[in-house]
């Protein structure tokens, strides 16, 4: 597996698995990408280089399937195949290797994205992880207040 650090957190890459995903602090909401709908409408020009706090909040972002079959223009996970979905083996992995491979212990926020590689709602494990075993998993690694998953769609 390949780790690349990045500023606000780590990558993780496993192509045996054929799996990607995250950790990052929370930068803070300010910097959210811009849309009128939601009344986020200010112009972002980049985002500042500011040290975050996975104490406060801590976001993990898992791959929910093995590249993705949408073809949405703006990814580039089309370039990349679809391979089916995670199981649910697979995404108690990801979740593990990612508080493995920190030293905070605990975190008022633990948000988990299924949203890195995939469409969430067409892997039919992603809810009953959610519901079963997440927080088991998270509490065996690190104290949390609050644990929130986070289904990321991109279907209308």
């Amino acid at each position: 597996m390949e780790i690349i650090k990045t500023h606000t957190g780590k990558i993780y890459v496993d192509k045996e698995l054929q799996l990607e995903f995250l950790t990052v602090g929370d930068y803070g909401k300010e910097n959210n990408i811009k849309a009128d709908f939601l009344g986020l409408s200010k112009e972002i020009n980049g985002v500042e280089n500011k040290k975050v706090d996975l104490s406060e909040k801590w976001v993990a972002t898992i791959s929910t399937q093995k590249g993705c079959p949408m073809k949405c223009s703006f990814c580039d996970c089309p370039t990349y195949g679809f391979f089916g979905n995670a199981t649910r083996e697979e995404l108690t992995y990801q979740i593990a290797t990612i508080l493995k491979h920190e030293e905070i212990k605990k975190t008022k926020r633990f948000n988990v994205h299924f949203a890195r590689m995939g469409e969430p709602t067409f892997n039919k494990e992603v809810l009953d992880f959610a519901m079963y075993d997440l927080r088991n998993l998270v509490n065996k690694y690190i104290e949390a207040e609050t644990i929130h998953p986070v289904i990321s769609t991109m279907l209308p």
